[in-house]
């Protein structure tokens, strides 16, 4: 399976694009979680991939480019790459939420490649689920569907690449 390469804005119109996008996203998932707000106003900074792509057939990949935010504010962008193995067919969109508990956290994500491997959980997007986050080594993922079906059992993980505003 082939996926394109999304990589982060350059121009400052895309940029601003993207953000907007982010900001949509992250909207949506505060409407129908009103306990995300109060977490991501105690978290270090949080990422939000507002259109993630996956699709597989015994192997799988999934891509997208987000925005980095600290204290509410776009710091950054960051790449998404996830590979998966396994009994799948499908393709899916959703919109993805990284949230980081603290500052060491946020900082494994702005020193290099940040990966996300297959002990990670993400909680889909529904009231009162960012209430009960479940942050494994300081991190808690978060998803809202958008569209598509993905169907199968597999093991696979996730990198994320920081890129500085």
């Amino acid at each position: 399976m082939f996926f394109g390469c999304a990589s982060a804005p350059e121009s400052r119109p895309d940029q601003r694009a993207l953000e907007a996008r982010a900001d949509g996203a992250l909207e949506t998932m505060m409407a129908r979680d009103t306990s995300l707000r109060p977490l991501l106003s105690r978290a270090a900074g949080y990422v939000v991939f507002p259109e993630v792509t996956e699709g597989g057939f015994i192997v799988g990949g999934a891509q997208s480019v987000g925005v980095v935010y600290e204290n509410g504010r776009p710091t950054g962008y960051a790449e998404l790459r996830g590979g998966t193995v396994g009994a799948q067919i499908g393709g899916q969109s959703y919109s993805q939420l990284v949230v980081f508990e603290d500052r060491q956290a946020l900082q494994r994500l702005r020193a290099g490649n940040f990966d996300l491997t297959a002990g990670v959980t993400a909680t889909a997007i529904q009231a009162g689920a960012a209430a009960q986050a479940n942050f494994e080594g300081g991190t808690a993922v978060f998803i809202d569907s958008q569209s598509g079906l993905m169907a199968g059992a597999t093991v696979g993980g996730e990198s994320i690449t920081y890129i500085s505003k």
